[in-house]
């Protein structure tokens, strides 16, 4: 979370989030089941709301406005997950979420745009969502 002390700096806050000049790293725990994830790449997905399926967003090549997703892989784990290391350069509402869900990838814990369940239908995954904030 980022807090400006002064109106001058929440003015220059606002300016560059607009402007899109500050970069964003985050970690993420995912489902790879296949290791099809190259190690990395990046992610061109045009994002809309789901008006069906409120909160929802949705891939989206009709109305959708411009989402773009860079990510690196930082280890695949014997579990069939991943850790990953994104890079959002759009600010669209669920981006990364959306993102990995529609690339069958889903996030450990994102009973939103998940969960994944085993073959034996257990659920897999985790407490809560692994997606984190690292760098701003």
């Amino acid at each position: 979370m980022i807090y400006a002390k002064n109106s001058e700096s929440a003015v220059n806050l606002r300016r560059q989030f607009e402007e899109h000049s500050i970069s964003k790293t985050y970690t993420a725990r995912i489902w790879c089941a296949d290791n099809s994830l190259l190690t990395r790449g990046s992610i061109d997905l045009p994002l809309s709301p789901d008006y069906d399926e409120r909160p929802r967003q949705k891939v989206d090549y009709q109305h959708g406005k411009e989402a773009h997703t860079e990510y690196k892989v930082i280890e695949h784990r014997p579990d069939r997950t991943a850790d990953i290391l994104l890079y959002p350069h759009t600010g669209r509402t669920h981006q990364i979420r959306v993102h990995m869900a529609y690339l069958k990838h889903p996030l450990l814990g994102d009973e939103l745009y998940g969960p994944v369940k085993s073959k034996a239908g257990a659920k897999l995954g985790a407490k809560r969502q692994m997606l984190h904030a690292g760098v701003l």
